[in-house]
């Protein structure tokens, strides 16, 4: 039987240690953490599912970005 990658073993431990009671600030609870959590991981899906940040600048190959002899146009600076 094959054995976990260790990222999986260290992801199991990161959870384990996150759910311990103690280790939260005193005015969380486990289950609010629980939902912060799945919050923060549904914004984390819909960022993935986006556009993103840079707006699909690299689903074009970068050779037809840029042409010999024009360069980058900054549009800020017109230069």
């Amino acid at each position: 039987m094959a054995q976990p990658s260790p990222n999986y073993l260290l992801r199991d431990l990161v959870h384990m240690l996150i759910g311990r009671a103690d280790l939260l600030p005193e005015d969380e609870t486990i289950q609010e953490h629980q939902v912060a959590k799945e919050e923060e991981a549904a914004q984390l899906a819909a960022d993935r599912n986006g556009p993103g940040l840079f707006k699909g600048i690299f689903l074009t190959p970068i050779r037809a970005q840029l042409r010999w002899g024009r360069g980058i146009l900054d549009l800020e600076d017109n230069v």
